[in-house]
């Protein structure tokens, strides 16, 4: 399999599985991707869209994204039990932005998320590049799974498998920071956490 052949659209990823069967198919792909690393899938973004993305950023209405506490209808349902200030008492609205920002941020640093791991966990870029076949056999069972919506394997299944059976350095929305800058009229933010700059193109 050349590089450029290594990917296969949906007849061709069903052919193989039906006539090698999953597992036999999985390991190959695995072995394959360990010994001849074929590129990393990273998402393209182009200079234009970055600058196009940033001033629609400095241009749109925060408030649009504040909905205070009396206006919620759903209950708002927090990823840990133990803060010290929860939302329950604390709360006094939620910040609901859309991704739609982040690429001003993420043009720079996609390739450093989508390669940093954690305490024990490979990133995705980690394991396609450096991984064993084991470490990215068990990272890509999701092709056959519900999770792969070409059902295909391509740059965006891969991408999509890759995003749940890996650790992903999250991103902070600048939207979100944008908000927060505007909504309490911020003129020096420090920042302990530093970050990817997601927090920096919203000031």
């Amino acid at each position: 399999m050349a590089n450029h052949f290594f990917y296969l659209n949906e007849g061709e990823f069903r052919h193989c599985t039906e006539k090698y069967g999953k597992e036999e198919f999985r390991w190959t792909i695995a072995e394959y991707v360990a010994n001849e690393r074929p590129a990393f899938p990273f998402r393209k973004m182009e200079y234009s869209d970055m600058v196009d993305t940033f001033r629609k950023l400095q241009k749109v209405d925060y408030t649009n994204f504040i909905t205070p506490q009396e206006q919620l209808d759903n209950e708002v349902v927090e990823k840990y039990d133990d803060y010290k200030y929860e939302y329950q008492t604390c709360g006094q609205g939620i910040i609901d932005g859309p991704t739609v920002y982040n690429a001003c941020s993420d043009y720079f640093m996609n390739h450093l998320r989508l390669a940093c791991g954690s305490y024990g966990y490979m990133a995705p870029a980690q394991v396609w590049e450096q991984g064993t076949p084991k470490q990215i056999w068990s990272s890509i069972g999701g092709l056959w799974r519900g999770v792969n919506s070409t059902r295909d394997l391509s740059e965006k299944s891969v991408m999509e498998v890759l995003r749940l059976g890996t650790y992903i350095a999250t991103q902070f929305k600048p939207i979100v920071a944008k908000t927060i800058y505007n909504m309490t009229d911020a003129k020096t933010v420090l920042d302990t956490s530093m970050g990817w700059g997601d927090r920096l193109a919203g000031f």
